[in-house]
This record gives structure tokens, sequence and C-alpha cells, in this order.
């Protein structure tokens, strides 16, 4: 989930809000695939949770 809201906000930490699968797919294609034809992989794993739980019981300590 860090390296999604990395992708996304260029902040290295859990994300405040629930990012779309197109957004990353845009962020992706604008900060990695048109400059050096490079992607980051991500796993579908913690992005379900993250939609399934919501970001205020993911953010819990």
């Amino acid at each position: 989930m860090k390296k999604m809201n990395e992708i996304v906000h260029n902040i290295f930490e859990l994300p405040s809000l629930i990012i779309d699968q197109f957004t990353i797919f845009n962020s992706q294609l604008d900060r990695h695939i048109n400059i050096d034809k490079t992607v980051a992989i991500l796993s579908a794993f913690p992005v379900f949770l993250l939609d399934y739980y919501g970001i205020e019981e993911i953010r819990k300590d």
C-alpha cells in the first residue's frame, strides 16, 4: 500500500484515501512507462484489503 501511495502521490506511507485502479495505472503511465518503459509491480492483495476493510481499519496500530 505504501508503494502504491508513492506511485500515485510520491509519498511512501500508508494512503489516507482509497486509490482506484485507473488512477494507479495513469500514475504508472506518467511516471514510469512513458519515461523509461518500466513499471512498478504491485500485488493486488494489499489493495483488496484496503478496499475491503477501509482506511481506518488498515491504519490502526
